[in-house]
């Protein structure tokens, strides 16, 4: 019983503890759902609130599109950005060039005054179309809107629906001359002389034999291959020929029973057939993955690139700077280039090759004769100079004449004919030529046809017929236009010509066959424009506007850091010369110096300057041991150097009344110096002491060059007498020379005991008891203000017997 009553208790709590559990179990729960049906109803309420008070998001608009070309009848200028009539009109012309451009972009800005010229030259020939791609509700905004870098340049010729992409120099006379090309991409060729004259003037030539006759569609492929290849190669420096008949296959060296159509590839030194499928694709990187070429024309972009990186990386290049003139068909500096590169790479002593090369000098013999000619029967001299104009003769209305069966033309008739409806030629010359000066894009109207300008064809498979005056016009036009090309090719530069080869030069030019192949300083031979790049021949070390022709010729070194300049006039011989040298390691290294001309200025009266070194005066300067030198190293491409130069001028100021102390400065940039003396970094500040220059000290680089770290710097490596003139000088700090004093005072103690002790001369140790006589004068002499003069004066005496001594 007593166990029973005992166990009671026990089974009451137990019970009513799990009650109250469940009860604050049933709590929690109810106060988790109404916070739960809160919160839910609280967020309705909210987003209801946000959904009927949202105001729409604050976008700034646009501003309205502005012309960004002038208003005139070249150049139809959509600013809006609107694409589809853009497109109207290119497919109603047979050539549209398009520039898509943005105007907050300034190379846009600088390629529109380009643009504009081309436009005023070619506008009888080719529309010209420009589209602001940037303009945010523009068409050319949403479908090109991955364009990363404008403007871009696109030729769409009427007989291919992709555009040809424009990626030359851009400046009006490249453009001009990639327009030409693209109005007659083909060449038509008859003989095996027209082929050779081809090569003479292009690197290789791809001559596509097609059977017009019979189908146009590998006449096709052949003329958007030849389009295609533009895109990689603006200028044509690969030429595209086509024959139209079998029997002219023939003669061109096709096979009788070769399937039409057919391609060779005609190289300095062999000939490549084509096996493949005849699409113009595939023509194209077949052109490109085989040609190789014995001299180049290098276009550089004007920015960081790899374009010079697969020549000079492979060994060293010699590098011809001379100007590339688009309206001329030739160069001739460029042609000797090649001459000599032909024998420079005949290993083989490939007979071909040689005649190859001597028909180079034949044609480079006779160019300056031709381009003469050329402007005898363009131009009438009207006064000295450059001015030209044309002759006033007037052609005839009428004649008969003879054409060809085929003819290759790449303009549309339509568009002939209204052009040449539209020809209105002014003969008066007078009139014209003050608009010639200053619009020289416009010499149009200072040109007129040529009496002596008729067409006589051989009656060979033609047809005669009679030239109404619209086609007359028409030849007329064409006749004009190369009048106005070597105009125009005139005021950008005059042609250049090598002088012409004593007959007693004294060379053997045995020597240069086959003499890349002797050793392994075999070279790249490269050309470059010098009237785009002058900048790159100076880094160089060639001053292009001062040379003959403004040409020279470079040998670059990139592995070994050295530079080649031929110096002298460049001919035939003395380049060929320089390439033996070459190879033979005997060319003298050289040394490029930059001068400008304000730093060989005097300096103006009561102006403080500092004298500007270069490569020929600054070891004479630097290592002068009667002097302590300071010397600032600066470059151009530098933009913390301003303001370096700015301080070293200051300190220069400063430390002005100290005797024999320096401060200079040099380019380091543009002026090659011994290795040793050539910085990694710029600004650098170099001290170059007294009679100890192989102690020079730089400045440290973790400091900023500053007038309190820069005077510390130039103090701490001063001699003691320099150091307390120059303490006495800088704003009277007389109490820090005091301190200085006593410390040369101590110095000479000791210097006088060990002189004792190694029983020196008794003169030495009676210059040395003066020093410290001296010495204590001007410690004395500074601690009174009356003093001063007789502090100057013993200082002087001290800093006299200190150099005597020393010598």
């Amino acid at each position: 019983m007593s166990s029973t009553v005992d166990d009671a208790p026990d089974h009451a709590d137990t019970a009513e503890k799990e009650k109250r559990g469940t009860d604050t179990y049933a709590t929690y729960a109810n106060m988790f759902f109404y916070v739960r049906e809160v919160c839910f109803f609280l967020t309705i309420a909210v987003t209801s609130y946000a959904a009927i008070h949202n105001a729409p998001p604050l976008v700034s608009h646009t501003n309205a599109a502005v012309p960004f070309f002038k208003q005139n009848a070249h150049i139809v200028d959509f600013y809006t950005g609107d694409l589809s009539p853009a497109f109207e009109k290119i497919s109603e012309s047979d050539l549209t060039f398009v520039m898509y451009y943005a105007p907050w972009d300034a190379e846009s800005q600088v390629v529109r005054a380009e643009f504009e010229l081309l436009a005023a030259y070619y506008s009888h020939e080719v529309h010209f179309v420009a589209v602001n791609c940037w303009h945010p509700s523009g068409e050319c905004r949403r479908h090109f809107n991955k364009v990363h870098h404008f403007p871009v340049l696109i030729a769409y010729p009427s007989l291919r629906s992709k555009g040809i992409q424009y990626r030359g120099v851009k400046k009006a006379y490249h453009m001009a001359r990639f327009l030409k090309v693209v109005l007659r991409p083909l060449i038509r060729v008859h003989n095996q002389q027209d082929v050779l004259a081809l090569i003479t003037k292009h690197d290789a030539v791809m001559v596509s034999c097609v059977d017009i006759s019979s189908s146009k569609s590998g006449y096709l492929a052949a003329y958007t291959s030849a389009l295609r290849a533009l895109e990689r190669d603006p200028l044509q420096e690969v030429s595209f020929a086509v024959a139209t008949s079998r029997k002219t296959c023939l003669t061109l060296g096709f096979d009788e029973d070769v399937a039409l159509p057919s391609a060779k590839l005609h190289l300095w030194n062999e000939t490549i057939d084509y096996e493949g499928d005849w699409q113009s694709d595939r023509l194209v990187k077949w052109v490109f993955s085989n040609i190789h070429q014995v001299a180049v024309w290098v276009t550089l972009p004007g920015s960081k690139s790899m374009s010079l990186a697969p020549y000079v990386e492979e060994g060293p290049a010699l590098v011809m700077f001379t100007p590339r003139n688009p309206f001329f068909a030739t160069s001739p500096y460029f042609d000797l280039l090649r001459e000599i590169g032909l024998e420079y790479y005949n290993c083989n002593n490939n007979s071909l090759v040689s005649s190859l090369a001597q028909h180079l000098a034949t044609r480079r013999a006779t160019s300056k004769t031709e381009h003469r000619n050329e402007e005898k029967l363009c131009f009438t001299p009207i006064a000295k100079g450059d001015n030209y104009c044309p002759r006033t003769t007037s052609a005839p209305t009428c004649a008969t004449v003879t054409l060809p069966a085929a003819i290759n033309f790449t303009i549309s008739t339509r568009l002939l004919r209204e052009k040449a409806e539209k020809l209105k030629w002014d003969t008066s010359c007078e009139d014209a030529q003050q608009r010639l000066r200053s619009e020289l894009w416009k010499a149009e109207n200072c040109l007129v046809p040529l009496a002596e300008e008729r067409l006589v064809v051989p009656n060979v498979n033609s047809t005669s017929i009679t030239i109404d005056p619209k086609v007359l016009a028409l030849r007329s036009t064409h006749k004009q236009l190369e009048c106005k090309r070597l105009l125009l090719g005139r005021r950008l530069h005059v042609p250049v010509f090598p002088k012409k080869a004593s007959p007693n030069e004294g060379f053997d030019f045995g020597q240069l066959r086959g003499l890349s192949c002797s050793n392994n300083r075999s070279l790249s031979l490269l050309a470059v424009d010098s009237l785009e790049f002058e900048a790159f021949a100076k880094y160089l070390g060639v001053d292009t506007s001062r040379t003959p022709d403004r040409t020279a010729v470079v040998i670059f070194n990139a592995a070994a850091e050295t530079i080649n300049v031929l110096s002298g006039p460049i001919l035939k011989a003395t380049l060929s010369s320089f390439l033996v040298n070459h190879t033979s390691n005997t060319l003298p290294r050289s040394i490029r110096t930059f001068h400008r001309e304000e730093y060989q200025r005097a300096c103006p009266s009561g102006s403080f300057c500092v004298r500007e070194l270069n490569s020929s005066n600054f070891l004479p300067t630097v290592l002068n041991d009667s002097e302590d030198v300071v010397v600032l190293f600066h470059s151009p491409l530098c933009g913390m150097c301003g303001s370096a130069s700015l301080t070293f001028l200051t300190i220069a100021r400063l430390f002005r009344k100290t005797c024999n102390l320096r401060f200079v400065r040099v380019d380091g940039e543009n002026n090659d110096l011994p290795w040793h003396y050539t910085m990694e970094s710029y600004p650098a500040i170099l001290f170059f002491p007294a009679q100890r220059k192989s102690e020079s000290r730089i400045f440290p680089k973790t400091k900023v060059v500053s007038v309190q770290t820069l005077t510390h710097f130039v103090l701490a490596n001063l001699r003691p007498e320099s150091r307390l003139q120059s303490l006495l000088s800088l704003h009277g700090n007389k109490r820090q020379a005091r301190l200085h004093t006593l410390t040369a005072l101590h110095g000479l103690n000791s210097q006088y005991r060990l002189s004792k002790l190694n029983r020196s001369s008794i003169l030495s140790r009676r210059r040395l008891k003066q020093r410290s006589q001296y010495l204590r004068l001007l410690h004395l002499a500074l601690s009174d203000a009356r003093l001063e003069a007789e502090a100057t004066a013993s200082l002087n005496r001290y800093y006299r017997l200190s150099t005597n001594l020393r010598a």
